[in-house]
Protein backbone atom coordinates (compact mmCIF):
# COMPACT_ATOMS: atom_id res chain seq x y z
CA UNK A 1 0.00 0.00 0.00
CA UNK A 2 2.98 2.25 0.38
CA UNK A 3 2.29 6.00 0.82
CA UNK A 4 -1.49 5.24 0.86
CA UNK A 5 -1.53 2.81 3.59
CA UNK A 6 0.37 5.12 5.96
CA UNK A 7 -1.87 8.12 5.09
CA UNK A 8 -4.33 5.88 5.65
CA UNK A 9 -3.25 4.89 8.76
CA UNK A 10 -2.41 8.14 10.14
CA UNK A 11 -6.25 9.55 9.16
CA UNK A 12 -7.38 6.70 11.58
CA UNK A 13 -5.24 7.05 13.90
CA UNK A 14 -5.88 11.14 14.36
CA UNK A 15 -9.91 10.51 14.21
CA UNK A 16 -9.45 7.68 17.54
CA UNK A 17 -7.04 10.50 19.15
CA UNK A 18 -10.01 13.30 18.47
CA UNK A 19 -13.20 11.00 19.10
CA UNK A 20 -11.83 8.28 21.48
CA UNK A 21 -14.59 5.20 21.57
CA UNK A 22 -17.36 7.77 20.92
CA UNK A 23 -16.87 7.28 17.04
CA UNK A 24 -19.04 5.30 15.16
CA UNK A 25 -18.78 2.82 12.24
CA UNK A 26 -14.66 3.43 12.13
CA UNK A 27 -14.45 7.01 12.34
CA UNK A 28 -16.21 9.95 10.32
CA UNK A 29 -19.51 8.50 9.42
CA UNK A 30 -22.84 10.95 8.81
CA UNK A 31 -25.83 9.56 10.42
CA UNK A 32 -27.47 8.78 7.31
CA UNK A 33 -23.97 6.24 5.83
CA UNK A 34 -23.75 4.86 9.71
CA UNK A 35 -27.61 4.19 9.04
CA UNK A 36 -27.36 2.72 5.38
CA UNK A 37 -24.54 0.41 6.73
CA UNK A 38 -26.06 -0.68 9.85
CA UNK A 39 -29.44 -1.65 8.17
CA UNK A 40 -27.51 -3.85 5.07
CA UNK A 41 -25.63 -5.33 8.04
CA UNK A 42 -28.10 -6.24 9.88
CA UNK A 43 -30.24 -7.65 6.99
CA UNK A 44 -27.55 -10.34 6.41
CA UNK A 45 -26.75 -11.02 9.40
CA UNK A 46 -30.63 -12.15 9.93
CA UNK A 47 -29.34 -14.77 7.68
CA UNK A 48 -27.20 -16.12 9.26
CA UNK A 49 -27.72 -15.32 13.05
CA UNK A 50 -28.27 -19.03 14.39
CA UNK A 51 -25.15 -20.26 12.86
CA UNK A 52 -22.89 -18.13 14.22
CA UNK A 53 -20.84 -18.91 17.61
CA UNK A 54 -17.20 -17.79 16.51
CA UNK A 55 -16.85 -14.47 15.08
CA UNK A 56 -14.25 -12.39 13.58
CA UNK A 57 -14.46 -8.32 12.90
CA UNK A 58 -11.91 -7.67 10.42
CA UNK A 59 -11.36 -3.81 10.36
CA UNK A 60 -12.89 -3.87 13.98
CA UNK A 61 -11.89 -0.18 14.56
CA UNK A 62 -13.06 0.62 18.22
CA UNK A 63 -15.43 -1.98 18.60
CA UNK A 64 -18.85 0.97 18.19
CA UNK A 65 -20.28 -1.14 15.22
CA UNK A 66 -19.89 -4.80 16.46
CA UNK A 67 -20.76 -3.38 20.14
CA UNK A 68 -23.78 -1.91 18.53
CA UNK A 69 -25.02 -3.63 15.29
CA UNK A 70 -23.42 -7.15 15.29
CA UNK A 71 -23.31 -8.42 18.75
CA UNK A 72 -27.40 -7.46 18.97
CA UNK A 73 -27.99 -9.01 15.82
CA UNK A 74 -26.03 -12.62 16.14
CA UNK A 75 -28.09 -14.32 19.29
CA UNK A 76 -26.14 -17.46 19.23
CA UNK A 77 -22.58 -15.87 19.33
CA UNK A 78 -20.26 -16.65 22.26
CA UNK A 79 -16.69 -15.31 21.15
CA UNK A 80 -15.55 -12.43 19.24
CA UNK A 81 -12.36 -11.15 18.52
CA UNK A 82 -11.22 -8.25 16.42
CA UNK A 83 -8.20 -7.19 14.43
CA UNK A 84 -7.34 -3.13 13.48
CA UNK A 85 -3.90 -1.92 12.39
CA UNK A 86 -4.25 1.49 14.42
CA UNK A 87 -3.13 0.63 18.02
CA UNK A 88 -5.65 3.26 19.36
CA UNK A 89 -8.83 1.11 18.20
CA UNK A 90 -7.60 -1.91 19.21
CA UNK A 91 -6.93 -1.00 22.58
CA UNK A 92 -10.29 0.87 23.01
CA UNK A 93 -11.93 -2.25 21.59
CA UNK A 94 -10.27 -4.82 24.51
CA UNK A 95 -13.33 -4.04 26.00
CA UNK A 96 -15.73 -5.39 23.66
CA UNK A 97 -13.89 -8.54 22.55
CA UNK A 98 -12.94 -11.32 24.01
CA UNK A 99 -9.79 -10.86 22.17
CA UNK A 100 -8.28 -7.76 19.84
CA UNK A 101 -4.83 -8.09 17.27
CA UNK A 102 -3.13 -5.12 16.46
CA UNK A 103 -1.88 -5.50 12.42
CA UNK A 104 -2.69 -5.68 9.09
CA UNK A 105 -6.10 -7.75 7.77
CA UNK A 106 -3.32 -9.00 5.13
CA UNK A 107 -1.70 -10.71 7.87
CA UNK A 108 -5.06 -12.01 9.70
CA UNK A 109 -4.05 -15.82 9.11
CA UNK A 110 -0.68 -15.25 10.54
CA UNK A 111 -2.32 -13.16 13.75
CA UNK A 112 -4.49 -15.51 14.87
CA UNK A 113 -4.45 -19.61 14.46
CA UNK A 114 -8.53 -19.57 15.26
CA UNK A 115 -10.88 -20.67 12.05
CA UNK A 116 -14.55 -18.62 12.97
CA UNK A 117 -17.75 -18.90 11.77
CA UNK A 118 -18.53 -15.64 10.47
CA UNK A 119 -16.13 -13.20 9.31
CA UNK A 120 -17.02 -9.39 8.63
CA UNK A 121 -14.93 -6.95 7.16
CA UNK A 122 -16.43 -3.80 6.96
CA UNK A 123 -15.42 -0.64 5.62
CA UNK A 124 -12.00 -2.34 4.65
CA UNK A 125 -11.18 -3.42 1.38
CA UNK A 126 -11.23 0.07 -0.58
CA UNK A 127 -8.16 0.30 1.30
CA UNK A 128 -6.13 -2.42 -0.07
CA UNK A 129 -4.34 -2.09 -3.71
CA UNK A 130 -5.54 -4.41 -6.58
CA UNK A 131 -2.51 -6.61 -6.66
CA UNK A 132 -2.96 -7.56 -2.82
CA UNK A 133 -6.87 -8.13 -3.65
CA UNK A 134 -6.44 -11.91 -3.99
CA UNK A 135 -4.67 -12.46 -0.87
CA UNK A 136 -7.27 -10.34 0.98
CA UNK A 137 -9.63 -13.03 0.07
CA UNK A 138 -7.75 -16.08 0.39
CA UNK A 139 -6.35 -14.98 3.92
CA UNK A 140 -9.78 -14.25 5.14
CA UNK A 141 -10.53 -17.85 3.50
CA UNK A 142 -8.05 -19.18 5.54
CA UNK A 143 -9.46 -18.61 8.56
CA UNK A 144 -13.27 -19.63 7.87
CA UNK A 145 -14.72 -23.02 9.06
CA UNK A 146 -16.11 -24.76 5.65
CA UNK A 147 -19.37 -23.40 4.98
CA UNK A 148 -18.35 -20.73 7.74
CA UNK A 149 -19.57 -16.99 6.07
CA UNK A 150 -17.38 -14.18 4.92
CA UNK A 151 -19.59 -10.64 4.99
CA UNK A 152 -17.77 -7.80 3.11
CA UNK A 153 -19.44 -4.00 3.19
CA UNK A 154 -17.85 -1.55 0.96
CA UNK A 155 -18.72 1.83 0.35
CA UNK A 156 -19.25 2.13 -3.70
CA UNK A 157 -16.90 4.74 -4.59
CA UNK A 158 -18.03 5.68 -7.56
CA UNK A 159 -21.98 7.69 -6.17
CA UNK A 160 -22.48 10.45 -6.58
CA UNK A 161 -22.75 11.54 -3.43
CA UNK A 162 -19.19 10.85 -2.74
CA UNK A 163 -17.79 12.05 -5.89
CA UNK A 164 -19.39 15.22 -5.37
CA UNK A 165 -19.83 15.98 -1.69
CA UNK A 166 -16.74 13.64 0.02
CA UNK A 167 -14.37 12.34 -2.78
CA UNK A 168 -11.31 11.69 -0.15
CA UNK A 169 -9.13 10.95 -3.19
CA UNK A 170 -6.42 10.37 -0.19
CA UNK A 171 -8.51 8.17 1.93
CA UNK A 172 -9.98 5.96 -1.03
CA UNK A 173 -7.53 5.94 -3.69
CA UNK A 174 -8.08 1.95 -5.49
CA UNK A 175 -11.13 2.00 -8.27
CA UNK A 176 -12.96 -1.32 -8.23
CA UNK A 177 -16.67 -1.75 -8.80
CA UNK A 178 -19.09 -5.10 -7.33
CA UNK A 179 -18.30 -6.95 -10.57
CA UNK A 180 -14.29 -7.22 -9.96
CA UNK A 181 -15.61 -8.46 -5.80
CA UNK A 182 -18.30 -11.11 -7.60
CA UNK A 183 -15.34 -12.18 -9.47
CA UNK A 184 -12.20 -12.06 -6.70
CA UNK A 185 -14.85 -14.07 -4.45
CA UNK A 186 -15.33 -16.89 -6.90
CA UNK A 187 -11.74 -17.25 -7.23
CA UNK A 188 -11.26 -17.74 -3.88
CA UNK A 189 -13.66 -20.38 -4.05
CA UNK A 190 -16.48 -18.18 -2.36
CA UNK A 191 -19.97 -19.13 -3.00
CA UNK A 192 -22.70 -15.50 -3.12
CA UNK A 193 -25.19 -16.11 -0.62
CA UNK A 194 -26.77 -12.91 -1.03
CA UNK A 195 -25.25 -9.71 -2.48
CA UNK A 196 -27.31 -6.09 -1.53
CA UNK A 197 -26.87 -3.04 -3.59
CA UNK A 198 -28.33 -1.36 -6.99
CA UNK A 199 -28.86 -5.14 -8.19
CA UNK A 200 -29.26 -9.05 -6.58
CA UNK A 201 -27.27 -10.56 -9.42
CA UNK A 202 -23.78 -8.90 -11.18
CA UNK A 203 -25.33 -9.11 -14.55
CA UNK A 204 -27.86 -6.50 -13.72
CA UNK A 205 -24.92 -4.35 -12.11
CA UNK A 206 -23.40 -4.74 -15.98
CA UNK A 207 -25.97 -3.68 -17.52
CA UNK A 208 -27.42 -1.08 -15.32
CA UNK A 209 -26.75 2.75 -16.63
CA UNK A 210 -23.74 4.07 -14.68
CA UNK A 211 -25.96 7.15 -13.87
CA UNK A 212 -28.41 4.57 -11.81
CA UNK A 213 -25.86 3.34 -10.15
CA UNK A 214 -23.95 6.51 -8.91
CA UNK A 215 -27.51 7.69 -7.43
CA UNK A 216 -28.82 4.83 -5.71
CA UNK A 217 -25.61 2.44 -4.79
CA UNK A 218 -24.55 4.11 -1.89
CA UNK A 219 -22.94 0.70 -0.32
CA UNK A 220 -22.16 -2.89 -1.34
CA UNK A 221 -22.76 -6.18 0.94
CA UNK A 222 -21.20 -9.52 -0.16
CA UNK A 223 -22.84 -12.21 2.10
CA UNK A 224 -20.40 -14.84 0.76
CA UNK A 225 -19.99 -18.92 2.03
CA UNK A 226 -16.59 -21.30 2.25
CA UNK A 227 -17.21 -23.85 -0.21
Amino acid sequence: MGNSKEYIKGAYTKLSVIYGDSYKANGYSSYRTYSIRKNIVQFMLNRISDDVLFFMDSGCGNGFFFENVVKPTLKSLQTAHGIDFVSNNTSQAEHVFEKTFTGDVLDIAQLTDATYDLVMSNEVFQYIPPQNWGSFFSNHASILKDRGYFLLTVSNLSSIYRLIFRPQKDLFPFDFNAYDILTLARKSSFEVVAFCGIDPLYNIYLSAPLVVKRLLSFEYSFLLQKK
